[in-house]
């Protein structure tokens, strides 16, 4: 189990601040092998996620802070 706190927030926040994308994740996975991935996803306004899908996957989203705009294509 992985604990998600303030404190953790505000330090992927602050990575991803600093980066060239606006946007970093903390890994929640043990290994890039285990079966489900997990992040938490840090991004800063004006980051963007060019549009992608997960053909034999689903992407789940949960907002802990702020908010998005999200596009779904059919």
């Amino acid at each position: 189990m992985k604990l998600i706190n303030k404190e953790l927030i505000d330090q992927t926040l602050k990575k991803a601040a600093s980066s060239e994308r606006l946007r970093t994740n903390f890994n929640l996975h043990d290994s890039p092998n285990d079966p489900v991935q997990r992040y938490l996803i840090a991004t800063i306004k004006d980051s963007y996620f060019r549009p992608h899908r997960h053909p034999m996957n689903a992407e789940v989203a949960i907002v802990v802070r702020g908010e998005f705009d999200i596009i779904v294509f059919g």
